[in-house]
C-alpha cells in the first residue's frame, strides 16, 4: 500500500465523500475551511489523514478540479493509478494522477476517463 493522491474533474461532492468512506471505512471530520476538508480514518492501526482540496488553483473556469490525498502508507490502494481507477469506476468523472515510475518526465499525468487510460501532458 502507498499514500495516494488523485485529482477529480467536476466531481459531485457527496458521492465523492461517500466513495472515500466506503474505501477507507468510518471517517471523522477534523476541520474545514474554504480551501479544504480534512478527515481521519484508521488504517493499519494508525491514523489515515485524508485531505480534500476543494478546488485546485489555475484550472479552466469550465472545470473544477478537486484533489484528494490519502496521506498514509496505509491507504487501501497499491498506487495512485489504482486509486484513480477505483475513483473513476465509482464516480464516473475524469481522474488524473501521477503515472508512476514507468513514466518519467515532468508534467506527465495518467488520466482515466470514459475513453480509457492515457498519459497526458499538463501542457495539453
Amino acid at each position: 500500500m502507498a499514500d495516494c493522491e488523485i485529482y477529480l474533474q467536476n466531481p459531485e461532492m457527496t458521492p465523492m465523500i461517500e466513495w472515500i468512506e466506503a474505501s477507507v471505512g468510518e471517517m471523522d471530520w477534523i476541520s474545514e475551511n474554504e480551501d479544504m476538508v480534512v478527515f481521519h480514518a484508521i488504517a493499519g492501526g494508525d491514523t489515515l489523514p485524508i485531505i480534500v482540496q476543494k478546488e485546485i488553483a489555475g484550472t479552466e473556469l469550465s472545470e473544477k478540479i478537486v484533489g484528494v490525498w490519502f496521506n498514509s502508507i496505509h491507504a487501501p490502494w497499491e498506487s495512485d493509478a489504482d486509486c484513480a481507477r477505483d475513483a473513476f469506476k465509482a464516480l464516473g468523472c475524469t481522474v488524473q494522477c501521477d503515472p508512476g515510475d514507468a513514466v518519467k518526465g515532468e508534467d506527465k499525468f495518467m488520466q482515466v476517463d470514459a475513453s480509457g487510460e492515457s498519459i497526458i501532458s499538463l501542457a495539453e
